[in-house]
């Protein structure tokens, strides 16, 4: 008696499926984060698990306000309205943002003191939140 499918066949099915359930999950995940973003957190309500990213994230935001980003490109303009966004809509992309975050990631750790370090790091992070905005302006149409 012959069977109608062959080891490679069986796999094959089995990938697929698994493949299938795997973008059925990463669906399902998108679509919670859409729905957090569109209702931003209250930090009067944030898990206090989190403190630590948070400490992190305001770092970054206080880096941006008055960091060398602020002095050489802010010009008194909001962030959304900053070179890196300007220039990224002229171009009809954020990759070039995303270069600046992974150049400050790699140059980042090979810094000589840990303040330095964190400081490049925080400057990814910065870069990062701007191809969020970017992303976030294009799916709106603005």
């Amino acid at each position: 008696m012959r069977f109608p499918f062959n080891q490679t066949t069986i796999t094959q099915r089995a990938q697929r499926a698994y493949l299938q359930k795997a973008e059925k999950a990463m669906n399902q995940v998108l679509s919670r984060a859409e729905a957090k973003a569109a209702d931003p957190v209250d930090i009067a309500r944030a898990d206090p698990n989190y403190n630590s990213l948070r400490d992190v994230l305001d770092a970054a935001l206080l880096q941006a306000q008055g960091g060398k980003g602020a002095e050489r490109h802010a010009k008194g303009d909001p962030f959304e309205s900053q070179r890196m966004q300007s220039i990224s809509r002229l171009l009809g992309s954020e990759r070039g943002m995303a270069y600046q975050a992974c150049k400050k990631v790699a140059e980042g750790l090979d810094l000589p003191t840990h303040q330095a370090r964190v400081k490049e790091l925080l400057g990814a992070i910065n870069y990062i939140a701007g191809i969020v905005i970017y992303l976030e302006a294009d799916q709106k149409g603005d």
